[in-house]
């Protein structure tokens, strides 16, 4: 009966361990998550024929490194001279002159089943803020045009002249 019992925990111990999930101390920096973000880019985009890197980042100063609730990062990436296939490091690849930038959101959760990622990029536009013209000129000559029309209702139409004369 001994002999049995040995196999039998065991076979209970490996089924056991088998069932039990591992609990990860799931630490992510800033840095690390950008790191992330750039290969998931680069990989998911095959129609590009060059790589991309990370121009600049906006820190988060309220990143919470367990990811216990998700976090977002804004960043924008500037397209390189190296090919995509070559996977080089950043430090080797200069960037294109006059090369596609794109402004990205990075959302990243962890929870039981590992690490979200949910990336969305658009095309990058330096210029700011298109500022509308709603018809200021416009409403400026008509009022002025109003002022002359009711100046010369006021005034008379042919001038009046006063005589005067001074003696020395």
């Amino acid at each position: 009966m001994e002999g049995i019992r040995g196999p039998v925990l065991l076979l209970l111990l490996l089924v056991g361990l088998t069932w039990a999930k591992p609990t990860k101390d799931l630490r992510l920096s800033q840095e690390e998550a950008l790191a992330i973000a750039i290969d998931t880019y680069n990989i998911q985009s095959d129609e590009e024929a060059n790589a991309f890197q990370i121009l600049e980042a906006k820190p988060q100063p309220d990143w919470d490194p367990t990811l216990k609730a998700p976090q977002l990062l804004y960043f924008i990436i500037k397209e390189t001279n190296c090919k995509n296939a070559e996977n080089l490091p950043p430090e080797q690849c200069p960037f294109k002159d006059n090369g596609k930038m794109e402004r990205c959101v990075e959302r990243l959760s962890a929870d039981e089943d590992g690490l979200s990622l949910e990336l969305t990029c658009r095309p990058y536009t330096s210029e700011g803020p298109v500022r509308v013209r709603r018809g200021l000129k416009k409403f400026v000559k008509k009022i002025k045009k109003k002022i002359k029309e009711t100046v010369k209702k006021l005034l008379p139409k042919k001038p009046i002249i006063i005589g005067y004369s001074k003696r020395f």
